[in-house]
């Protein structure tokens, strides 16, 4: 899966997930092993509201709230709001 922080297109791992009825949560797991974000929220006509998790393994974690609005993207990709984005940005550094 790839994230859009900074401006570009970030490969950053494997993602797996669900859905029942309105409510979904996916995971993307680090291509390396060294951490993961947790997705959980409720589809609502073309936004997504909810929490994502990330967990940057010997590093700590945070939490915060998370609301996408359907955009023009590539297939297999999750646009995230510059705020929510420059808190993973940092985080997925943490992990190099």
């Amino acid at each position: 899966m790839s994230v859009y922080l900074y401006g570009a297109w970030q490969y950053v791992g494997s993602v797996r997930g669900s859905r029942s009825g309105q409510e979904a949560s996916l995971r993307v797991d680090a291509y390396d092993g060294s951490g993961y974000i947790q997705v959980n929220g409720r589809f609502e006509g073309d936004r997504f509201s909810g929490t994502y998790l990330v967990v940057a393994y010997g590093s700590g974690s945070t939490t915060a709230n998370l609301s996408l609005r359907r955009g023009q993207t590539s297939p297999g990709t999750l646009a995230i709001p510059s705020e929510p984005g420059q808190v993973l940005q940092k985080l997925w550094e943490s992990l190099k």
